[in-house]
């Protein structure tokens, strides 16, 4: 694939359990296109979530064991700065926090603390493009310095979204952001994300076939470690190669 955002080759995870280690990804080859919302689907324990902590090295905080190689465009991630390279591929976590302090400095802070962005007025323009992004600003606009802990579920994963935003990256990976939400906060975050995809590289974790069908444009489908089958959706959905992929979609 010429445009890869990500090429991943013999990417192997292991998790330890006391003294043994449990062998989460297994033999990983794949190609990541760059521009494309990229969903991640499989049953629950199948590798996505663990894949999808590779991309920005956050799976270092775990106590695992990783060999391969990742590149991000033409650069090895584990070569990287971890944070430099968390700010050009940022996570949001399936069940986010709002920081405790108000709905403004959610986002403010980590411009000051991680872009060093001192202007006033730089900010509150940054803050206000974020919250615009993540489809809040409408909903927040007249109490931006009221605590965030006072959203809603689906309004805080959109304020963790636009925290992601703020920091200009190329990549937003995104850890089934709706599993918890209700029928309405999962329609605005899934509009949400097919207003940015144009913008920046998304890649999407899930386990619903019908969000996935809904969302995805390029799909790749893991069961027990491993990629099973990956491509285009229309190809992926409409002629699935393999069995486990067809029982998956509940084609057989």
């Amino acid at each position: 694939m010429a445009d890869a955002l990500f090429r991943v080759r013999k990417l192997n995870v292991w998790y330890r359990q006391g003294k043994t280690l449990v062998h989460a990804l297994k033999n990983i080859d794949i190609d990541i296109p760059e521009r494309t919302l990229t969903v991640i689907m499989g049953r629950s324990g199948s590798g996505k979530s663990t894949f999808l902590r590779v991309l920005n090295r956050v799976i270092e905080i775990y106590n695992v064991k990783v060999e391969g190689e990742v590149y991000l465009k033409d650069k090895d991630i584990f070569k990287m700065d971890a944070q430099q390279l968390r700010t050009r591929v940022v996570m949001v976590l399936q069940r986010p926090i709002a920081l405790p302090m108000s709905i403004y400095d959610n986002i403010a802070y980590l411009l000051k603390s991680v872009k060093k962005v001192n202007d006033s007025k730089k900010i509150r323009s940054k803050v206000e493009e974020a919250l615009k992004l993540a489809n809040l600003w409408d909903e927040v606009k007249d109490r931006l310095h009221t605590p965030a802990s006072n959203l809603s579920g689906g309004q805080i994963q959109r304020l963790a979204i636009a925290r992601a935003l703020a920091l200009d990256p190329e990549v937003l990976l995104l850890d089934e952001p709706t599993s918890h939400l209700d029928p309405e906060s999962t329609r605005i975050i899934e509009s949400t994300i097919m207003k940015l995809k144009d913008r920046i590289s998304i890649i999407f974790v899930t386990h619903s076939v019908e969000q996935a069908k809904r969302l995805a444009e390029y799909v790749i489908f893991f069961e027990n470690g491993r990629v099973v089958e990956a491509g285009y959706a229309d190809e992926i959905f409409e002629k699935p190669k393999t069995d486990s992929l067809r029982k998956f979609l509940g084609l057989s």
